[in-house]
């Protein structure tokens, strides 16, 4: 009985694994977007870049939330939570992602009324 409560236990370890050392990291937002009604075009230029870079790094989050939810069996007993847990964290980062459009669209809409 202890042998067969090892190996399940090894099992379940083993499959959990990928979630508890997750690889995916969600990236971190290091800079801010200019007042549109104040800033240079080299401002608005360099914030553009940035942001078109943090929109890739969301976007490979998001790729990698997806493939480590699909690395992980849907018999596993905890799929459901495990699944739930994913897709918050993915729609959390469609939701940064969203707010940043819309504070560009701002300051762009600011910049372009100077």
């Amino acid at each position: 009985m202890k042998i067969k409560l090892s190996i399940i236990t090894g099992l379940l370890i083993i499959l959990i694994m990928p979630i508890a050392h997750s690889e995916c990291i969600y990236p971190m937002k290091n800079f801010d977007i200019p007042n549109g009604s104040k800033a240079s075009e080299k401002d608005m230029i360099d914030a553009q870049t940035k942001i078109k870079s943090y929109q890739a790094e969301l976007g490979s989050y998001r790729d990698c939330l997806d493939e480590e939810l699909a690395s992980i069996p849907k018999q596993l007993e905890n799929y459901d939570e495990i699944s739930g847990l994913s897709l918050k964290k993915f729609n959390a980062a469609v939701d940064a992602e969203t707010v940043l459009a819309e504070d560009w669209g701002t300051a762009v809409r600011a910049y372009k009324s100077q």
